[in-house]
């Protein structure tokens, strides 16, 4: 038996071939992981960016002393086999891979040890990746016979590879997935894995993080006048004939070619109401029962019926949810969008633009107060900010009880109207079992009897706890006479990936398909909006514009990604890879596979989520609106009550139906 470097393989040759066949082994094991289509163009950049790897790591090793490289050689093969291994892991939890950018600052994650560990005998397929390591200190010198090599073969190697690798670079046919595109661009990391491999992704993610590639640039577009009763604040013509900065006037360009909203029949609706906002933890429909959750069956089958809402996943799940959420831009794949947002102003979110109003904004979460660094981030959004640790003092379990949440925050700010309070809870939080979950165990005796998986009764049990939560905040309002003057939103913060999806498949009673495991309901109660149904595609991304418009705030919807969903505007559901939905159809990214679009129509869609998330980018890089601050044009009123003449007004088209005040007249922006 041999452990030595030299002594384990015979020969560097021998050792380079090792190495790159178990590089591409562990590849494999994630690439099958995955569940995205195994074969394809990726998989060959896969193996070539995997041997330039090794190629690099076996030329350096080649010129320090051999006693070093005895070391450094097994150092190397240990920390190649864990980052695999993490990543494995890291995917079966939260369905994307981890970024360096979260390594560096998650440090906090691993006060989820338990979660961890669940995953990680959930499924053993990460133990395959040790195979490799074993067998190389075990039993590699009966495996490897070529012949001795040196630093030139080495040499020449490498630049065989570049330029193989240069070929295949101009093989694919994908502008948008190419592996220079990918490398030059701060893709989602399960983009950019699929083609690239671990190893490729890595080394563009280094890439972008030292040397800042520039930006991809789009020519400016035609310009779009605002009219007369459109929800626009700034004189962005105005900024943009004093701007010198290109990067900045580029934003300005794509902006101002956006098409404005028009006011509708819905504008100022709820002028003046509280509004109370709850981002839920793993929130679905799927756990809501007349019976076992009656506040959120009352809540969802009472209020405005949304019945074509999606709640995909961001590449840094809750954080990202907020952000998206809470700015009304998409967050920046591979960084804490929010996090980074922090020192930036943000005049447009739901805290800034009702204090300007004299309402009371206030944010609670029921878990740590420092986590995604919520201590510094949800203070700008214009929250005062109550966490565990800060200011909300709760009994520490794991997760933590929304219920207490919800009576101990109410003092804060229930006589204290107008006010705008925003919950971020997380009862709901994975492991979904009766063991490690302590509201799931807390409420294990209403669905002991369900004919249901331990899974799914563990994750309805924990929704149980969100519905009494949510009763106790209902009969408060009610007990106040507040009801009837405030407006409750309720939305999951992702879907809840911490399921199987053959649970999630036992919840939904059917088989779920292409993006249907994004498919949800959200709650939007009051009783003046009772009767109420939208059919439009819509997420999350579309509720800022949309509250702004109902509570009649002066807000400006060409910053904003999502769509006022009372208005003729494009509906379109954008998923983080970049694949879409729109009424015509859908587009699978990462399969390259669409239904319903013609290629012109295709192209021009897809360059329409491609400058979305572009300029999402560059508003969040740039502090783009502390630049344009100065040139609001509108203030807004005390009361918040926009004034619209009759003209001015548009209706509601065909997606939207109001028993109060229905019309049939229809509308609708082409992309």
């Amino acid at each position: 038996m041999y452990f030595g470097y030299f002594e384990v393989v015979r020969s560097e040759r021998g050792l380079l071939l090792y190495l790159f066949l178990s590089t591409i082994f562990m590849e494999i094991i994630l690439r099958w992981q995955s569940g995205q289509a195994f074969f394809g163009l990726g998989l060959f950049f896969m193996v070539w960016f995997a041997l330039a790897f090794v190629l690099v790591s076996m030329g350096i090793l080649h010129l320090v002393p051999r006693p070093i490289g005895r070391i450094l050689i097994r150092i190397w093969f240990v920390l190649i086999t864990l980052l695999f291994v993490v990543q494995f892991v890291y995917f079966s939890i939260f369905k994307t891979y981890l970024t360096f950018y979260s390594m560096m600052n998650g440090t906090k994650a691993f006060s989820f040890y338990k979660i961890i560990i669940i995953y990680m005998l959930r499924d053993l397929r990460w133990l395959l990746l040790f195979l490799p390591l074993l067998l190389f200190l075990f039993i590699g010198s009966r495996l490897i016979w070529v012949p001795r090599g040196g630093a030139i073969d080495y040499g020449l190697l490498f630049v065989l590879n570049v330029l193989v690798l240069a070929t295949l670079l101009g093989m694919t046919n994908r502008a948008d997935l190419s592996p220079v595109n990918i490398l030059a661009s701060s893709n989602e990391p399960v983009v950019g894995v699929h083609n690239l491999g671990i190893i490729g992704n890595a080394y563009g993610e280094i890439k972008r993080q030292l040397m800042r590639q520039k930006n991809p640039y789009y020519p400016p577009e035609e310009t779009i006048v605002p009219r007369s009763g459109e929800n626009v604040a700034y004189d962005l013509g105005k900024f943009l004939e004093q701007e010198s900065d290109p990067i900045t006037a580029e934003i300005t360009s794509y902006l101002l070619s956006r098409k404005p909203t028009a006011k509708n029949t819905f504008t100022g609706r709820l002028a003046g109401y509280n509004l109370i906002y709850v981002a839920a933890e793993s929130f679905s429909h799927w756990a809501v029962d007349e019976n076992l959750t009656p506040t959120l069956h009352r809540l969802m089958e009472g209020g405005v019926q949304f019945e074509n809402f999606y709640n995909p996943i961001w590449g840094v799940s809750t954080t990202d949810a907020e952000y998206a959420a809470l700015t009304g831009l998409l967050p920046v794949s591979g960084i804490w969008s929010m996090a980074e947002s922090r020192d930036n102003l943000l005049p447009q979110a739901y805290g800034n633009q009702f204090n300007r109003l004299g309402y009371h904004s206030n944010a609670f979460h029921n878990h740590d107060h420092s986590y995604y660094k919520r201590d510094k981030t949800h203070g700008n959004l214009g929250y005062n900010f109550y966490g565990l640790g800060a200011g909300l003092e709760l009994e520490k379990t794991w997760p933590e009880s929304d219920q207490e949440m919800i009576e101990k925050s109410l003092p804060f700010y229930i006589d204290k109207e107008p006010f705008h309070t925003y919950y971020l809870t997380v009862s709901g939080h994975m492991p979904y079992d009766f063991v490690n979950n302590a509201m799931s165990k807390k409420h294990q005796d209403k669905v002991e009897n369900l004919p249901l998986s331990e899974e799914a009764k563990a994750y309805i049990a924990c929704n149980i706890e969100l519905d009494q939560a949510m009763e106790t905040l209902v009969q408060a309002l009610e007990d106040k006479g507040l009801m009837d003057k405030t407006l409750i939103v309720l939305q999951g913060d992702h879907y809840p990936y911490g399921l199987k999806k053959s649970t999630m498949e036992e919840l939904a009673g059917k088989e779920l398909v292409d993006n249907e495991i994004y498919r949800s309901r959200i709650i939007f109660y009051t009783p003046s909006l009772e009767g109420v149904r939208v059919r439009r595609l819509s997420t999350a991304l579309d509720l800022l514009p949309t509250l702004s418009n109902l509570f009649g705030l002066e807000y400006d919807s060409r910053l904003m990604m999502g769509r006022d969903l009372f208005s003729y505007s494009f509906p379109m559901v954008e998923f983080v890879t970049g694949s879409f939905m729109t009424p015509q159809g859908y587009y699978d990214n990462m399969r390259d596979k669409s239904e319903g679009y013609t290629q012109e129509e295709l192209k021009e869609l897809r360059i329409m989520v491609e400058k979305k998330y572009h300029y999402s980018r560059l508003i969040l890089e740039s502090d783009y609106y502390r630049k344009i601050e100065p040139y609001r044009i509108k203030k807004p009123s005390p009361s918040g009550a926009p004034d619209v003449s009759e003209e001015e007004v548009e209706n509601p088209d065909e997606l939207i139906e109001d028993d109060n005040e229905y019309t049939e007249e229809s509308g609708e922006e082409s992309p």
